[in-house]
């Protein structure tokens, strides 16, 4: 005999896609009606408040009809004691009591929702941030390792042209030898990519910061003093936010720069110091600043890297 099973229930391709963008826009869905409950909960309890002055003032009332009845003659010969007045009193102030609980409960219930939303919204961000926090750090992790496994199969050079897109380029030259004939010698210069060797932390320091005077000689100096003050907070401090950084050279800072920097390794003091990449000779831009020919300078940030979770 055959078992007997219920058909299983499968929503269309509409629906699950309704579904699973919700469930991506929760959090913005949860925040913004949290925000609405919250008005609308304020706007319910002023409207109770409005309804709240005539309970109170007829359990006023009923109590002060319990105290004049107490001290009536009727009460007396009726052998009515202080104490059943009391209760009388107290039943009296819970009722008026229920009535104002009555009166605010759908105002309370709706904030409490409201909070609730707000709540649950700010959980489901910070769980979304420690899984993208998490492989983000597994990222820069198996980057780094593949760089170290690079330079100690190939060396540092290598390693170098590769992350800068550097190329090697030939060209002739007509030279005097020691005998006085002419000949062409062919020489070949490292040229650096247009650009693409710059990473994301890269940021120009120019006329838009308040630190900038427009003297490169002025402005090395000070921005190599900056490299120096940086590395010593590094190894003090333990780590150090870009953010500092930016905020040192007056650029604006990014939400990168709360998560990314540097972090002090005791057993290898040098392995990866703070670096602006200012003396980066393969690069005819910073060449020209460092020899006073050219006023800015976009500044690189090497070895920066993602570091909460090694602080």
């Amino acid at each position: 005999m055959k078992k007997f099973q219920l058909p299983k229930i499968t929503l269309k391709g509409k629906a699950k896609r309704i579904v699973v963008k919700a469930k991506i826009k929760s959090p913005t869905i949860m925040i913004v009606a949290g925000v609405a409950g919250v008005v609308g909960g304020t706007v319910m309890a002023c409207r109770a408040t409005m309804k709240l002055k005539p309970i109170l003032d007829e359990g006023k009332e009923a109590t002060n009809d319990i105290h004049e009845y107490a001290s009536s003659d009727e009460a007396k010969e009726k052998g009515y004691t202080e104490k059943e007045e009391t209760k009388a009193v107290v039943v009296e102030n819970l009722k008026t009591a229920g009535k104002v609980v009555k009166l605010y409960a759908p105002a309370v219930v709706v904030e409490a929702v409201s909070i609730g939303c707000i709540v649950g919204s700010h959980k489901i961000l910070t769980k979304r941030n420690v899984g993208l926090a998490g492989a983000y750090a597994a990222v820069q992790k198996e980057f780094k390792d593949y760089r170290d496994r690079v330079v100690e199969r190939f060396g540092e050079d290598l390693d170098r042209e590769l992350k800068h897109n550097i190329t090697r380029t030939e060209y002739k030259e007509k030279e005097t030898d020691e005998n006085g004939k002419n000949k062409t010698v062919k020489k070949s210069v490292d040229v650096a990519g247009d650009g693409t060797g710059y990473s994301g932390y890269a940021k120009f320091f120019d006329e838009a910061s308040r630190e900038f005077t427009g003297d490169p000689e002025h402005d090395k100096w000070f921005l190599m003093r900056a490299e120096e003050l940086f590395n010593n907070k590094l190894r003090t401090d333990g780590f150090v936010f870009i953010n500092d950084i930016y905020d040192y050279l007056d650029i604006p800072r990014t939400q990168q720069g709360q998560t990314d920097g540097w972090v002090y390794d005791a057993e290898h003091p040098d392995a990866y110091p703070i670096s602006f990449d200012i003396m980066n000779i393969n690069k005819e831009a910073n060449r020209r600043f460092v020899n006073g020919y050219e006023p800015v300078i976009l500044l690189d940030f090497k070895n920066c890297r993602y570091i909460l979770d090694q602080i």
